[in-house]
């Protein structure tokens, strides 16, 4: 049992934590919130020469109407399968959890827009070879649970050989008119997924979106690749700030549990003069 005046500095330390703890986890909530509102500005209003917001409000001559609702005059709506002129079914073929053959991705391994490879299985098929990844490709779960279907992630490359399985179909944007990145946050987009969805048909257990009606699905759409780049770019910074919070939040939570470890038990001791001489 410490002394009180220890008690009360022990406690004043950790109660400094817990302050510093909960205005970094308000701080990463309010920037999650932020993200999906700079999403919808992003891919409704776009990026203007400056590279700001445009504002329908003060420049409404900057805007039209279209099927979608108000967007930029330079846009243009039509169905995505416009500009993704082609699609691939992933391979059939057993899977097993050996690191022998070539990883094949399933939808499990699509999460935020991204491709994880922390849990793969495996293809021994020579068939497998002759559908493999290239590194920018988009990936759309085609049947799932309603919940699931319709989740798509781009691949970034990570292992020089991988594949996907059927239930996931390759999107191939054309380059001149759609960027894949782009693509990838469109589809994720709750907008978006909330349009397609609406395209699923029941199955026994699960629920399909065909990629023929998927490409039926309306996109508003810069025409400069170069504005479609900025809004992407837009997205990743803010992206970037909200996990420079988050590593923040884990040091803090990993820093408060070491020191309940240490002062708690008197590993570390600590004194009234230091209270004095901390700020």
């Amino acid at each position: 049992m410490p002394s009180l005046p220890q008690q009360r500095l022990i406690a004043e330390i950790l109660d400094a934590l817990d302050k510093s703890i909960l205005t970094t986890e308000r701080l990463v909530a309010k920037l999650n919130r932020m993200k999906q509102g700079l999403l919808h500005d992003l891919l409704t209003r776009g990026i203007d020469e400056n590279g700001g917001l445009r504002d329908p409000e003060q420049y409404p001559e900057h805007f039209k109407d279209s099927p979608l609702g108000m967007i930029p005059k330079m846009w243009s709506v039509l169905p995505l399968g416009d500009v993704v002129p082609h699609v691939a079914y992933g391979v059939s073929v057993p899977l097993g959890f050996h690191s022998t053959g070539i990883p094949v991705l399933r939808m499990n391994n699509l999460k935020d827009g991204e491709t994880d490879v922390s849990d793969l299985k495996y293809s021994a098929s020579a068939t497998t070879r002759r559908l493999l990844l290239r590194p920018g490709d988009v990936l759309f779960n085609r049947t799932n649970s309603i919940e699931h279907v319709g989740r798509t992630g781009i691949w970034r490359g990570q292992l020089e050989l991988a594949s996907f399985a059927s239930y996931l179909v390759r999107l191939d944007p054309e380059p001149a008119r759609l960027n894949n990145e782009f693509l990838n946050r469109w589809l994720n987009w709750p907008c978006t997924q909330m349009r397609i969805r609406r395209y699923a048909t029941p199955g026994v257990h699960q629920v399909n979106i065909n990629p023929t009606n998927l490409r039926k699905t309306m996109i508003a759409l810069p025409s400069s690749i170069s504005e479609q780049v900025a809004i992407v770019e837009a997205l990743v910074a803010h992206e970037a700030t909200v996990a420079a919070e988050v590593r923040e939040l884990t040091k803090l939570r990993l820093l408060k549990q070491g020191l309940m470890d240490d002062l708690l038990t008197g590993r570390v001791r600590v004194t009234p003069l230091l209270a004095e001489s901390t700020p």
